[in-house]
């Protein structure tokens, strides 16, 4: 018990300081930040309201395909899904390469954070696109879009956990380049993975818009 307690404490304070030097460092900031949070929180909760309360997503839900894939042809729904899949797994190996290669050489931000720190750091960079997929997911009434968003999110996991590992070894440059190679075609592949199947000039919706 002694010894959880003495490894459980550090992290407690290197969460204690990390809020004090960035969100409390004089008393000035630490104004700010009071005001900021709760008008933060009042805006989140008047967002909330609307979206869960005063909204009406009839007209949206009924319309949600054509929103999001325009006229794409249901019996080639699942190549979007493949392709987003492999996007995902894509950029959690970049993701994961990149992470090791900062390791290695020492300047490493993300392996001096403390959990707390860590999640905070993704909320910033993909709080917004997780809550707008979340509300998307929210207006469907099957379980082929929830599948989906799952193997994405699976896919990337993996992605950066392989790209982790793989950074970390030391490969003959034949390998590496042609893993680079690899790398730099995947995005021209599944181009021509969608275009056989829907030509480009009848791409639309916000999914292809984004």
């Amino acid at each position: 018990m002694t010894a959880l307690g003495t490894r459980a404490r550090p992290r407690a304070r290197g969460s204690a300081v990390w809020l004090r030097k960035n969100l409390f460092a004089t008393w000035r900031d630490g104004v700010l930040t009071v005001v900021f949070g709760a008008l933060g929180l009042y805006l989140a909760f008047r967002f909330a309201r609307f979206v869960f309360v005063n909204a009406r997503w009839e007209i949206i839900q009924v319309n949600l395909k054509l929103l999001l894939v325009g006229r794409w042809p249901p019996n080639h729904l699942p190549r979007i899904a493949v392709a987003v899949s492999v996007l995902a797994l894509w950029g959690g190996l970049i993701g994961g390469l990149i992470a090791a290669r900062q390791v290695r050489r020492g300047t490493s931000v993300i392996s001096g954070m403390s959990v707390t720190q860590r999640m905070l750091d993704l909320g910033r960079r993909f709080g917004l696109m997780v809550a707008t997929i979340l509300l998307l997911l929210a207006l469907t009434d099957t379980g082929g879009p929830w599948l989906f968003a799952v193997a994405a999110v699976a896919a990337g996991w993996l992605g950066r956990v392989a790209g982790g590992r793989v950074g970390r070894l030391t490969l003959p440059t034949w390998v590496s380049r042609l893993g680079l190679l690899a790398m730099i075609a995947t995005p021209f592949a599944l181009y021509f993975y969608l275009v056989d199947a829907v030509p480009l000039g009848e791409w639309e919706g916000f999914f292809f818009n984004l």
